[in-house]
């Protein structure tokens, strides 16, 4: 498979991912550790994890296309030009670091604070993202130039 049919992939994956992450957050969000129509809410919780693993397998795929060499990742992204694509980073980085937490905690005593805060910190996270898919719209809309005449290709 070649490198841009990869990025073809990977980004329209990361794209329905990212809606279907976002719609399990705000279920989990709403339930409140209550269950619905008889599913307990474990399942819609154990649900968000898989996901949540595949969603950061396919962001993880994807900053390696962009950068292959995982040691250059962190400063490509200290000196990215966007203060935008560097609190992205850090919300992703922290809503990562929570869920790594959260989730050995719900296995072993349930619902805490803790998975309350990664739940905040993912929903900024996405909201984030927002201008980043807005940014290359052209690419997952087909067209072959950008929104901004500026930018430089990839």
């Amino acid at each position: 498979m070649t490198k841009k049919n990869q990025f073809k992939v990977c980004s329209w994956c990361l794209l329905a991912l990212t809606v279907i992450v976002l719609a399990s957050g705000i279920l989990l969000e709403c339930l409140h550790g209550s269950s619905l129509h008889g599913i307990e809410c474990s399942v819609f919780t154990l649900i968000h994890i898989v996901l949540g693993v595949c969603f950061m397998e396919l962001v993880l795929w994807h900053l390696w296309l962009h950068w292959r060499k995982l040691g250059e990742w962190w400063n490509r992204i200290v000196r990215h030009h966007s203060i935008g694509f560097k609190l992205t980073a850090l919300f992703f980085f922290l809503t990562f670091l929570t869920g790594l937490v959260c989730v050995p905690m719900w296995i072993s005593c349930g619902h805490t604070g803790l998975g309350g805060w990664h739940g905040k910190l993912g929903f900024i996270a996405i909201f984030l993202l927002l201008p980043h898919i807005m940014h290359h719209w052209y690419w997952y809309s087909g067209k072959s130039k950008p929104l901004n005449p500026h930018h430089k290709r990839h």
